[in-house]
């Protein structure tokens, strides 16, 4: 069974912020799954839709 331990990066932008989703594979590396990007009035909603995601694309596929 692989174990992955999520690491969400933030960089700030002019226009806003951007979330890279990070997944580390332990005793592997770490690896990208996605980058989502904000701006002021949709972060919420785009945090929440943005988790989802994640989680959907992690049951799909394996991050690699």
């Amino acid at each position: 069974m692989d174990l992955y331990r999520h690491v969400p990066v933030w960089a700030r932008t002019p226009d806003g912020v951007v979330l890279y989703q990070c997944l580390e594979l332990l005793g592997q590396g770490f690896t990208v799954q996605s980058k989502d990007y904000f701006h002021a009035g949709s972060i919420p909603a785009g945090i929440a839709h943005s988790q989802q995601q994640l989680v959907e694309l992690l049951q799909e596929q394996a991050p690699e």
